[in-house]
């Protein structure tokens, strides 16, 4: 479940914030994972997720797209950081038990 985690951190906010049919895909899957992003612990990304979902068309209007773009933006850096996390906690799941002593992370 982890790794279909990280492929849904990798994945979910590709796309050109210049174009509207993007911008209300990528507020969709903001909704859709914020509530499970502050669940496992990711609060800032959870924060970030729900300031992109409620950055409406209007709001694009008043700041414009490159106000847009930052928070998405932040977004994907928060994404990314929380998917490599989930992959270093993976890692160390893999690891053998006595591997884990020996680097002292029993």
């Amino acid at each position: 479940m982890l790794a279909l985690l990280v492929q849904e951190l990798d994945t979910s906010f590709e796309g050109d914030a210049d174009v509207k049919e993007v911008r209300a895909r990528l507020r969709h899957r903001a909704h859709s994972l914020s509530s499970a992003a502050g669940m496992i612990g990711f609060s800032g990304l959870a924060a970030a997720y729900y300031e992109l979902e409620v950055f409406d068309e209007a709001r694009v209007a008043s700041e414009g797209v490159p106000a847009f773009a930052a928070a998405l933006g932040r977004v994907r850096d928060l994404a990314d950081r929380s998917a490599r996390a989930t992959e270093r906690m993976l890692d160390e799941m893999e690891a053998p038990a006595g591997l884990r002593m020996v680097c002292g992370r029993a």
